[in-house]
């Protein structure tokens, strides 16, 4: 049953019944069928995730527009280990089709899915299953199974284990079943959410020893006069404390592993945590809960640790304005020749009048850890073009989302764009590879000994202001040079 066979007589094809893996084969692709049970909001029983039609917003042209896209999970009713997501975005021309799709797909409803089209643009970074296709719901053929009584049994059981972790390379979304093995407080963070850190187990292990995650987890905090903890620490707060063991099962975190050999590992937007001692997994840790959670050696994975405290804000502070073309003739030069750049650590800069243009389709947009947003943008003048890297905080200015997934889910689906005219600060640093304090701590010569290259980074963006032009005296202080490097440059003010 697991594999693809046809039998042909003229144009006539017989559908076998595969597994839900069989999908991954054009061919059965094609002549295959399978059966699935559909869900979508009855994972919801600690998150706010209630409705299976995911709506973002993006800016285009100075104003804000909005998107949405249908999405499931497509369980196979052979094996609960096998299942897949399912998708359709909102297009004016699909209206009709889309609000058939939303009608027709409920919870626990069973199908048998055919001729099925899979969404080729979808990046396997973002597919959290273990099928790492995406079916194409507006595409597929879907037909009802009459007797549904074995949908029961079938809910998602993620097959991936604590130890495979360790393989992580790049920043990718996975689901999990562990047991709780402790809970922090709760701290503020902005939005009107909450954060704290849980350690998870499955008895899984890496050269004889036990793994934990520690996982990072945002919610929204609790409101109202006699609100207390919120509902997704209490529930999970809970979990670590049953002496009988409570197994629970993480959908969609963000695990990913640095170049220094850290890993992060965090919820995004969309994460469905859930109790899961109905499942296969879910039965055994329970039932060998008493030894993990009392285990005193365990080997924890090493993640990246970030300061605490206020963030800063570059739109006080005041910069330096330039231009394209003077930036970019000493941007990366370590040793310029001019004392107040190769002495100072950091210079604040200013770029008024630009175009900055959207990330390529398919480009990678954050860290490699994952947690934040991060790509190189190019950004052009009059005078020229230089290509920099644009840190989270700058984005979402620029764009007017409102958090990093927001972004994220708005990039994926297209509908990314930036300002046609914006306004740019930008930090220039001397770094060195070797030398562990940071320049401000070193006498002048060391840091003119051990700065060996310069981080530049775009840290704040607006809007450009419209009647705030170039001042007469700013083009006359960088006249002279761009006549010298560019002398078919003709000042545009």
């Amino acid at each position: 049953m697991g594999c693809c066979r046809s039998s042909s007589e003229g144009d006539r094809r017989t559908l076998v019944t595969l597994f839900l893996r069989g999908i991954k084969t054009a061919s059965c692709r094609t002549v295959g069928s399978v059966s699935v049970a559909c869900l979508i909001s009855q994972w919801n029983l600690v998150t706010n995730l209630s409705s299976q039609v995911e709506e973002y917003e993006y800016q285009y042209d100075g104003k804000k527009r909005s998107g949405k896209h249908f999405i499931c999970v497509f369980v196979s009713v052979l094996d609960p280990c096998e299942y897949c997501m399912g998708q359709m975005r909102w297009a004016p021309k699909d209206a009709n089709k889309f609000h058939s799709v939303e009608q027709k797909f409920k919870d626990g409803l069973a199908f048998t899915m055919t001729k099925v089209s899979i969404v080729k643009e979808a990046k396997k970074d973002y597919v959290h299953c273990p099928i790492q296709l995406v079916v194409n719901v507006g595409s597929t053929s879907f037909s009802p199974l009459l007797n549904s009584s074995v949908i029961g049994n079938s809910y998602p059981e993620p097959p991936a284990s604590i130890a495979d972790c360790e393989h992580l390379t790049k920043q990718q979304l996975f689901d999990v079943t562990a047991l709780v093995r402790s809970v922090s407080k709760c701290r503020p963070v902005k939005d009107n959410r909450v954060v704290f850190d849980v350690v998870i187990l499955d008895g899984s292990k890496s050269d004889e020893m036990v793994r934990t995650v520690p996982l990072t987890v945002f919610t929204e905090r609790s409101i109202g006069l006699n609100s207390g903890e919120p509902s997704m620490w209490l529930f999970l707060n809970e979990a670590s404390k049953n002496s009988a063991g409570q197994p629970v099962s993480f959908f969609r975190i963000r695990g990913a592993q640095d170049d220094e050999g850290r890993y992060s590992f965090v919820t995004t937007k969309n994460s469905t945590i859930v109790e899961a001692a109905k499942t296969i997994k879910g039965k055994r840790l329970a039932s060998e809960s008493a030894w993990l959670l009392g285990l005193t050696e365990t080997s924890s994975f090493a993640v990246r640790q970030y300061e605490e405290g206020v963030a800063r804000d570059f739109s006080l502070e005041p910069a330096t304005e330039t231009m394209c073309a003077l930036f970019g003739s000493f941007l990366s030069t370590v040793v310029t020749g001019v004392e107040s750049l190769d002495k100072a650590e950091e210079t604040f800069w200013q770029l008024n009048w630009v175009r900055v243009e959207e990330p390529s389709a398919g480009s990678n947009i954050r860290t490699g850890d994952g947690k934040r947003l991060w790509f190189p943008v190019t950004v052009r003048d009059c005078t020229g073009k230089l290509i920099l890297y644009i840190q989270e905080s700058a984005v979402l200015k620029l764009t007017g989302f409102t958090d990093a997934d927001q972004f994220e889910t708005a990039f994926h689906a297209g509908k990314v764009w930036f300002p046609q005219v914006a306004s740019l600060k930008i930090i220039r640093r001397l770094k060195s590879n070797s030398a562990a304090q940071p320049a401000s701590q070193k006498a002048d010569s060391q840091v003119e000994q051990h700065a060996d290259q310069v981080d530049v980074r775009i840290v704040d963006a607006a809007l450009q202001d419209l009647g705030n032009c170039p001042t007469e005296a700013f083009i006359a202080s960088v006249h002279g040079h761009l006549l010298d490097s560019y002398p078919y440059w003709y000042p545009y003010c």
